[in-house]
């Protein structure tokens, strides 16, 4: 299981664990749909089609779209992912929680969580067989939904 830390009490950054070790970190630009992930050896970067609508893309150095969202409707803070040949979906678990659910087809194969009522601290349950910077990119996906929450309230 990983962890992902928020790098301060005011930052968006996030240092991602497997147990006590470091391995990834996630830039996130304060007022933007981006974002930066540093692994061992490779930079990913995330970023969106438009301004302000269109796919959120993860990219290798090359410019190679690693995997891609797109939000599932105005309203709704879920997204159908693909990455390769495969479609998931990322959605809350109900309504009232920032618990969020990764699905394929009508199955719940994982989950990324708050370790706590009102922290941003997170818990990432994903298939063990999925590439790290994939698990951190659904992350991301998630803690842009939890900071435009955290902005409106």
């Amino acid at each position: 299981m990983l962890n992902a830390r928020p790098n301060g009490r005011f930052s968006w950054n996030y240092k991602f664990f497997d147990g006590d070790a470091l391995v990834a970190e996630l830039e996130i630009p304060r007022f933007r749909s981006q974002g930066k992930l540093i692994l061992q050896d490779d930079i990913f970067e995330i970023g969106r089609e438009g301004i302000l609508s269109g796919d959120f893309f993860l990219t290798e150095e090359g410019g190679e779209v690693v995997a891609s969202a797109r939000k599932r409707g105005f309203i709704l803070r879920s997204y159908e992912v693909k990455i390769g040949q495969s479609r998931y979906v990322l959605a809350p678990g109900s309504w009232f929680t920032r618990k969020f659910e990764l699905l394929k087809g009508s199955k719940v194969i994982g989950r990324i969580q708050p370790e706590g009522f009102l922290n941003r601290r997170a818990e990432i349950l994903l298939p063990t067989d999925m590439p790290l910077q994939i698990q951190a990119y659904l992350t991301w996906l998630v803690v842009i939904v939890w900071k435009r929450q955290r902005r409106s309230n």
